[in-house]
């Protein structure tokens, strides 16, 4: 049965837009001593362990200089709560306050006490202006040794005109991607310079006599000292940005009228260990919405670890649609130091959120889209660089999660395999991360037994070349090898979600989009963009068009977050032309016409095509700028540019934009 509107126009729901409201009732902490008792391993406390799970109870455990997504509350005998965690959760080694007082007028405080941060030590150095750095290490205070990578703090204070050196004494050798020309970045708030930069000085590294890891940039600080310079190892997207992006779309489109055709719904998918949301919205238009909801899977009933908002009510749970209209899942973050993979994924978001933009309402007409933002929440709150509180790499357990040890993951697959095996309508699931070594933007896919699947599955990867002049098809790899390699601690890729989840679910789209930390080996030359309404020539913006000064004098700029952010538009741009929808497409100007003969080329080169063998950069033979291509094919007939413009390959079948 479909899903009639009016059953909309009870005063809970947002005014005339399909939101499903939520419920912002903090979840009590409980009895503390009833929850430690709940573990038979728990261990005897010391004072000042009692001390700090004293604090927790009063102040609800939300972590120090954080707002209210920052609570890690668990409900009274939570049964997935481990024993470390009830009595450290409260305890922040990256976070951290430092004053120097450098003159009577002078004070330089260094923080690192807000969400991501990650700086636990501050010294003054052997030279004038210098200071010594230390960071915390991934997992703690829970571990006492990891990575030590992702740094995140700021600085304020400094008189204008000063310049400052800073020296990280304990990071991990990083020598290869700091070799390549990466940069840390910077941003001055409340008003200098709100959008993050690279740094403009150079960074210098070397491996000192005691065999650690040194890492040295300085700054020349040009604002005033009463406003604050921020610094990362990456351009930073915390835990807490990453719930007001969700904030964001959700009230964009509760303001929304009723002719927009939208839907909205964002639920708990499972709590962290240590009680942090995961969660996941659903973004879709109406079309094709049913009355009935989504179930919580059989092996979840009664679990409060996943949907525990809806194990009492199951109306909690998002709209279920028509088999015949396809899920998208889209996940970040497993590994909390990653940030690009936010800004791609933040880049998709916006294109299939935009409410002004056609293209955004085909996306949302033709999919549901599945989005969990953070996979790792915990330890992007925490600043770590690859690992989880237990000292997890969380993307090599996706074959066997554990509901305690992994609950994050645990919640995840079964979400996946519902949507695979219960409602056989999932069409994709690409899993955004970053990477320190492997140049350039690029996939990791499956090799799929079927050569005709293959091809499909690699063709889709194409597709995102097509559309993005940093996306490197050269460096994407679909081979068996990829599938199993294993990582220096001996553990399996065949864990990963790319790898487990195509094998759980048979899914030939299933992929690991990678971008390197700094830049890439080349850029792809792009046809024009067709208007195919009009039959005319989209212009470019600066981060499409390779004659821009982002792209002179160089064979690949260093990344920006506009850059990453242009990867994934053009991944959301990529399913519109998977389904031969694209009101503006660059297919029919390329030297293939048709995503058919993009499939067919694949077909015809299938083995080094999946081994990433293929010299593709700039396969669409356009010797020429983009701007003379577009005005020769501006003088050509529009009714000849419409005809061509369709592609036959169409998983839906449908040919209505």
């Amino acid at each position: 049965m479909k899903y009639q509107d009016s059953q909309y126009n009870s005063k809970n729901q947002w005014n005339k837009v399909s939101i499903e409201p939520q419920n912002d009732n903090k979840i009590n902490l409980g009895n503390e001593r009833q929850r430690t008792e709940h573990h038979s391993n728990a261990t005897k406390k010391s004072k000042k362990e009692k001390q700090q799970d004293n604090q927790a109870s009063e102040y609800g455990c939300v972590v120090k200089g954080s707002n209210q997504h920052q609570l890690v509350d668990y409900p009274a005998g939570f049964p997935l709560a481990h024993p470390e965690s009830v009595h450290l959760r409260a305890v922040h080694p990256q976070r951290m306050t430092a004053k120097f007082q450098e003159s009577r007028d002078t004070v330089i405080t260094f923080d690192s006490d807000f969400c991501s941060g990650n700086l636990s030590k501050v010294t003054k150095g052997n030279n004038k202006n210098e200071y010594f750095l230390w960071i915390s290490h991934d997992s703690a205070p829970y571990l006492e040794d990891g990575y030590r990578t992702w740094f995140y703090f700021s600085v304020h204070g400094v008189p204008q005109g000063e310049q400052l050196t800073f020296t990280f004494k304990n990071l991990n050798v990083q020598s290869k991607l700091y070799g390549q020309g990466l940069k840390p970045v910077f941003r001055v708030l409340p008003n200098t310079q709100k959008k993050w930069r690279r740094i403009f000085t150079k960074v210098n590294y070397f491996i000192n006599n005691e065999d650690q890891f040194i890492l040295r940039f300085t700054h020349m600080f040009s604002n005033t000292p009463c406003e604050t310079t921020f610094f990362a190892f990456s351009y930073p997207f915390s835990y807490e940005e990453s719930q007001a992006k969700i904030d964001d779309i959700q009230t964009r489109f509760a303001a929304a009228s009723l002719e927009k055709n939208l839907y909205f719904h964002r639920e708990v998918v499972c709590y962290s260990i240590e009680g942090r949301k995961m969660e996941m919205m659903t973004i879709s238009s109406r079309d094709g919405m049913l009355e009935e909801r989504e179930a919580i899977p059989e092996d979840g009933v009664d679990t409060p670890c996943l949907y525990p908002e809806a194990q009492k009510e199951p109306a909690r749970r998002p709209h279920q649609f028509d088999e015949s209209k396809k899920v998208v899942i889209f996940t970040a973050r497993v590994h909390p130091g990653e940030t690009p993979g936010s800004h791609v994924l933040n880049g998709a978001l916006d294109l299939i959120t935009d409410l002004k933009s056609e293209q955004g309402r085909l996306l949302r007409k033709h999919y549901v889209f599945k989005i969990i933002p953070t996979l790792n929440p915990d330890g992007v709150a925490r600043g770590y660089y690859r690992l989880d509180s237990l000292g997890q790499n969380l993307n090599r357990f996706y074959n066997d999660p554990d509901r305690r040890d992994q609950p994050t993951i645990w919640a995840a697959k079964r979400a996946v395999a519902q949507y695979a095996t219960q409602y056989k309508n999932l069409e994709a699931y690409i899993d955004f991360h970053a990477h320190a070594s492997k140049k350039g933007v690029f996939m990791f896919g499956n090799a799929l037994p079927d050569n005709d699947r293959q091809a499909d599955n690699i063709t889709f990867a194409k597709l995102v070349a097509m559309n993005c002049l940093n996306f490197d098809m050269n460096e994407c790899n679909f081979s068996e090898k990829i599938m199993s390699i294993k990582d220096k601690n001996g553990m399996s890729r065949d864990g990963s979600s790319r790898v487990a989840l195509q094998k759980a679910t048979g899914l030939t789209y299933c992929y690991t989009l990678e971008c390197n930390y700094h830049n890439g080996k080349r850029i792809n030359t792009l046809a024009p963009k067709l208007m195919k309404a009009q039959g005319h020539i989209e212009d470019e913006t600066a981060v499409t068009d390779p004659n821009s000064k982002i792209y002179a004098n160089t064979n690949s700029p260093p990344f920006t977050q506009e850059i990453f952010e242009d990867v994934g538009n053009a991944v959301a741009i990529a399913f519109l032309d998977h389904i031969g929808v694209n009101p503006v497409s660059r297919i029919p100007l390329s030297c293939y016409r048709t995503v058919e003969n993009v499939r067919d080329d694949i077909m015809n080169n299938l083995a080094k095509y999946s081994a990433g063998q293929v010299n593709v950069c700039g396969v669409n033979h356009f010797s020429s700028s983009n701007t003379k291509v577009s005005k020769n094919y501006q003088k050509a007939e529009a009714p000849f540019l419409k005809k061509e413009a369709r592609g036959k390959h169409s998983h839906s079948g449908s040919k209505d934009p």
